[in-house]
């Protein structure tokens, strides 16, 4: 998921991964290498609508009733990267809106594809759009896919769609004792209803009698039935036993998807064992198959042979047609029940012979040898159905799923051009940012607070980032609302001593130095000096280590190390004051020095150097509990400083592997399945903990701002960085209808101490206010955006 800003011309930050090619695929359910799609180029800055433009081409002179047209969502959201996947739909050029499936491809629980179908004519063009809007509700009659395991069959998996229905066999039915039977051959039943029958057939357990609508007429036995495989090899066809184990990726209304496992068995003097993916789609004869094989043994250094077959039943009239790479039977069926029809059909790649076998006639193609995996059509007709009339017709119908498998659809994405940059068009960082400025526009807030100066380092980071110059205005307009003619801080108290109040301060540097007049530059120099002037004074403990408030004596927290650290370096280089940097990398190295777990390699969010506090450890004085947050506030310093740190400086060293340690800890309480962090990080999914924003958005910030700065290794933190960034959006993050952002469980605050007393234990941590939007979420969100522009 695109999670960064669209436009950059900008040396400040640059993409964590580099973007993926754009073509990519389109799979169709008569399709094995699936249709290309081109994503049309959309340079810097142009004009985009919330909306992107679907074209989809059919070059055949044939048309092609029920396409399936699945788009990708990565596709889509590198043209629209904050498209919100619960609210995709797709509208057809009138306007109206397509029902449309998301469907995962790979069993993570999240989609990855947005699927719809359309009619498309003769050498037709068809238009569709996709945004968000509210999507169609499917109701029971829309659903014309379905399969599941059937356990109280003896395991049999059963599938079908509004045209055929299939089965294969488990492994209870081996050992079944009225009639066992081994066989990974395909089952089909023959329909007369678009109506979903598989569990209604089961349910009355008469499924071999004709009923009105159909019935499993087809006989398997232990031929490869209607489009089964085994490993071909001098002569004969090694195949598994039933299938081992299942499991159902979609199931509807437009698409089913399912994977089969079978069990090692020997052939080719070693060991084969297959996975099965079956593609079922609505509307159509043909199911699309993916076997892909696992090899071991002697077979391990040698291409592999498949055969896949169709079974030769008595009476049976079988045909081969080589250019259209399938195999192709018609035969009766006994009684007064009329004719079946099995067609196979290969990839128009593959290097084919037909051979007969005992049971089958097969299509034997040789598969690569470092990744064996086969990928052919399977389908089935009764002319009983209402649809196939004859041999003949069903010849028809099998050669055109050959022309349709040879000629994929053209799909091109593109956006809609001629219409202003907002809503989704604009990536979620722009798009929050954009909510908070029209919410607010005279400016962000009219107190000088901490909170609010990350809000304003975020908007500042997606100026540095597009240029736009609308974040620097709205940043400088309020600043200077805070500030009298002067340069004094509204409000502010040197003798709180108090580090959040230097956070703000960051923000004066660029207005210093994009300062238009010498009365201006003055202006905000002189809010620099003020703030730089407690520090001078701020109490400290013996070794040096700032107090946290002038209300807190004794106590280092890690808070106050991102607010004042920065600020204390930046202001040093500005000001050409080198001792500054020396300070900045003393509070860091100490914060460590006190804080951290020998164990876990986390820190601690407080220390009393007293040990009088009832917090503190009586031995250690620190607090008991490793908050998110805290430790958030210290990875963004670190990575902050680091960046403005020289590289000659005598302590670059120490604080260099102060944040290598330091991201090993964080990597090390990623949650594993959401990519995003909790409350108190190291007890994930106890009691009353919980998942929190604000300190996932600090980690993905820090992570991705020290990969792009090369401070740690990319190959082993940018994936986390990237996980939390997709946590984020999918955990966190939700829009309303006016498409306004809201960033959700964000600790609101926390502390040690003070009145009422925060003894800073678990119970306290996991029991603070929790609340929707709060700047120091929102900020931290803005910054781990500015930094992760290209993720996927």
């Amino acid at each position: 998921m695109n999670f960064g800003c669209a436009a950059a011309a900008s040396p400040v930050a640059v993409p964590l991964m580099q973007p993926a090619p754009v073509a990519t695929a389109a799979a169709r359910p008569a399709s094995i290498e699936p249709a290309p799609i081109a994503v049309a180029s959309n340079p810097l800055n142009e004009a985009a609508a919330d909306a992107i433009a679907v074209s989809v081409q059919n070059a055949l002179a044939v048309a092609r009733p029920a396409e399936t047209i699945a788009l990708e969502l990565s596709e889509l959201i590198k043209l629209l990267p904050s498209l919100q996947t619960a609210k995709l739909v797709v509208l057809d050029a009138a306007g109206k809106q397509r029902l449309s499936q998301l469907v995962d491809t790979d069993g993570d629980e999240r989609a990855d594809e947005l699927v719809f179908q359309s009619d498309l004519g003769k050498n037709e063009t068809q238009s569709f759009s996709v945004g968000e809007g509210k999507r169609l509700v499917p109701a029971q009659s829309d659903f014309k896919v379905y399969g599941r395991f059937v356990r109280e069959r003896h395991d049999d998996f059963a599938w079908e769609n509004d045209r055929v229905a299939h089965r294969v066999y488990g492994p209870a039915l081996e050992t079944w004792e009225k009639e066992p039977l081994t066989s990974s051959g395909i089952d089909v039943w023959c329909k007369r209803t678009e109506r979903l029958v598989v569990n209604d057939w089961y349910q009355r357990d008469d499924y071999h009698h004709d009923n009105g609508e159909g019935a499993d007429f087809y006989s398997v036995g232990r031929s490869r039935g209607c489009g089964g495989v085994g490993v071909w090899e001098k002569g004969k066809l090694a195949v598994s036993k039933n299938f081992s184990a299942s499991r159902v990726l979609a199931n509807g209304p437009i698409r089913l998807i399912f994977e089969l496992s079978y069990a090692p068995w020997h052939a080719a003097g070693g060991k084969i064992s297959e996975v099965k993916r079956v593609t079922v789609d609505r509307g159509s004869h043909f199911d699309r198959y993916q076997s892909s094989f696992k090899v071991e043994g002697a077979a391990h250094t040698q291409a592999l042979s498949i055969g896949i077959g169709v079974a030769k039943h008595e009476g049976a009239s079988l045909e081969n047609d080589a250019a259209a790479h399938l195999v192709r039977s018609w035969e009766p069926i006994k009684g007064d029940s009329g004719h079946i029809g099995c067609t196979v059909i290969d990839s128009p790649n593959a290097h084919d012979t037909f051979v007969d076998s005992e049971a089958d006639r097969l299509i034997v193609s040789t598969l690569s040898a470092d990744k064996p995996s086969a990928t052919y059509l399977a389908g089935a007709g009764w002319d009983k159905g209402g649809d196939i009339a004859d041999a003949a017709a069903w010849a028809a119908l099998s050669a055109e799923a050959a022309q349709r498998l040879q000629s994929p659809l053209r799909v091109t994405l593109a956006l809609k051009s001629n219409a202003p940059r907002h809503g989704a068009a604009l990536p979620w960082p722009e798009r929050t940012a954009s909510a908070l400025m029209t919410e607010r526009p005279a400016g962000l807030t009219d107190k000088w607070e901490y909170d609010a100066g990350l809000e304003l380092k975020g908007l500042l980071a997606i100026w540095q980032k597009t240029r736009d110059p609308a974040y620097f205005e709205y940043v400088k307009r309020t600043v200077d609302g805070l500030l009298d003619a002067e340069g004094n801080i509204k409000g502010y108290k040197l003798e709180d001593y108090n580090l959040d109040a230097i956070n703000m301060g960051k923000v004066l540097f660029p207005l210093y130095t994009q300062a238009q007049t010498p009365a201006e530059k003055q202006r905000y120099q002189r809010a620099l000096a003020a703030l730089r002037a407690q520090l001078k004074a701020q109490p400290r403990t013996r070794d040096g280590g700032f107090w946290h408030k002038a209300k807190y004596p004794h106590q280092m927290w890690l808070d106050g190390i991102y607010m004042a650290s920065p600020f204390l370096a930046e202001y040093g280089l500005t000001f050409t004051e080198p001792a500054d940097l020396d300070e900045v990398a003393r509070q860091i190295l100490l914060a460590e020095q006190h804080l951290r777990d020998a164990k876990s390699g986390l820190l601690y969010h407080g220390w009393d150097e007293s040990k009088s506090e009832r917090w503190a450890n009586p031995k250690t004085g620190t607090s008991s509990q490793f908050w998110g947050r805290a430790l958030g506030w210290y990875a963004m310093a670190v990575v902050d400083v680091l960046e403005l740190l020289p590289k000659n400086h005598p302590q670059r060293a120490a604080v260099q592997a102060v944040l290598e340690r330091l991201a090993a800890a964080i990597a090390s309480v990623q949650d594993t399945e959401s990519g995003v962090f909790w409350q108190v990080l190291d007890a994930p999914k106890r009691a009353k903990n919980y998942k929190e924003s604000s300190a996932s958005a600090m980690f993905a910030y820090a992570l991705a701002k020290a990969v792009r700065l090369g401070l740690i290794d990319r190959k082993r933190y940018a994936p986390v960085a990237e996980r939390a960034a997709r946590g984020l959006l999918t955990e966190f993050v939700a829009t309303d209808e006016r498409g306004r952002v809201t960033l959700k469980n964000i600790c609101k605050v926390a502390g040690l101490g003070g009145e009422p007393y925060r003894d800073g234990s678990y119970d306290y941590y996991t029991s603070t206010e929790r609340s929707d939007s709060d700047p120091k979420g929102i900020g931290a969100f803005l910054l781990a955006g500015s930094e992760l522009d290209g993720l996927k």
